[in-house]
């Protein structure tokens, strides 16, 4: 018994230590649920995709759902005079 004893204590000692040094592994990708929530960005999507650079709102949305365009908030372009 004793013989078994030392055989067994010394199989654990062996087996923990190789639990220890173990390191988990971990992916470099992310799994398919966690790049959904993600934003989507040109590279992602499919080709064609634009994306800008945002802007902002010329005007508003009714209740209606009809869009009011705001003539103060319109973006005006001063361009120079190119004749001459």
């Amino acid at each position: 018994k004793e013989f078994n004893i030392l055989m067994l204590s010394s199989f654990f000692s062996i087996s923990l230590s190789n639990f220890t040094s173990q390191v988990r592994f971990m992916s470099k990708r992310l799994s398919k649920s966690a790049t959904k929530r993600l934003p989507l960005t040109t590279k992602k999507a499919r080709k064609g995709y634009y994306k800008g650079k945002g802007s902002t709102k010329e005007g508003h949305l009714t209740s209606k759902s009809k869009f009011i365009v705001d003539r103060l908030k319109r973006v005006e372009l001063v361009v120079p005079d190119l004749e001459g």
